[in-house]
């Protein structure tokens, strides 16, 4: 099974319960797998569709960058590929490599948005709040906190937990675009916001957004740096960190 590191997510949690640097060093040279960061400017492409997008989340504190950056450099010392595509999320890097492999990959991550992917295996230990099949549907309609979606008007959890497997294919059929007719078994509320086309379009875009992209994998390959196992100069790299 291959490994690939979400590597904000990853080391975020490492980090959070205290391992340092060369803790995350060692895991990743005794487990050795492709370590994929967010890209610079990497959320420009979803932003200029929905401006909130991601707009409420909490940033890692300064010493927890100061660790992503030690961490990143220690990277050319380890026999991985790091990847980090302009302008693009890590996730759909990630994707883009879990859909191009013949072997399942465990993807060293949280990120329920990953259970769209077949054959992965994550670390999260937390249910998914709705089958891989309608996740993607699950969030645009009853929204998703951690990346500022607020999803239809006057329809949550509850709602969504009353719906059919034909409620729910309607509701993907309708954010597809697939239809233009309104889902069944909404709430007066709901269906009186989705009638206006602004709305329609608006939870669209959230549809659009809580997918993975394709990212050109000639982009992939041109922002890939191949490192080399070589302990002694992370531990001299360490060493100019602390000094």
């Amino acid at each position: 099974m291959q490994i690939i590191y979400d590597a904000n997510n990853w080391l975020r949690r490492r980090f959070e319960v205290g391992c340092s640097v060369q803790t995350c060093y060692a895991e990743v040279r005794a487990n050795p797998g492709t370590i994929v960061f967010d890209g610079a400017h990497a959320l420009k492409r979803r932003r200029n569709l929905y401006p909130g997008y991601k707009l409420r989340r909490q940033l890692p504190t300064t010493s927890i960058f100061e660790h992503f950056k030690m961490f990143e450099e220690a990277c050319q010392w380890l026999d991985v590929a790091l990847v980090r595509v302009p302008e693009w999320e890590a996730d759909d890097v990630i994707a883009t490599l879990v859909r191009s492999a013949n072997d399942d990959i465990h993807i060293k991550s949280t990120d329920v948005d990953f259970l769209q992917l077949p054959n992965v295996k994550l670390d999260r230990e937390k249910p998914a709040p709705e089958e891989p099949k309608f996740l993607r549907t699950y969030k645009a309609v009853v929204g998703d906190p951690s990346d500022n979606i607020p999803g239809f008007k006057s329809f949550g959890k509850g709602g969504w937990a009353k719906l059919t497997a034909d409620d729910k294919e309607q509701r993907e059929s309708f954010l597809k675009e697939e239809t233009q007719y309104l889902p069944d078994n909404l709430p007066t509320a709901t269906k009186n916001w989705l009638e206006e086309p602004e709305n329609k379009t608006l939870v669209r875009t959230f549809y659009d957004i809580v997918g993975l992209y394709d990212v050109p994998m000639d982009d992939i390959i041109a922002n890939t740096k191949i490192g080399v196992s070589a302990p002694e100069k992370f531990q001299e790299q360490i060493k100019r960190f602390i000094l």
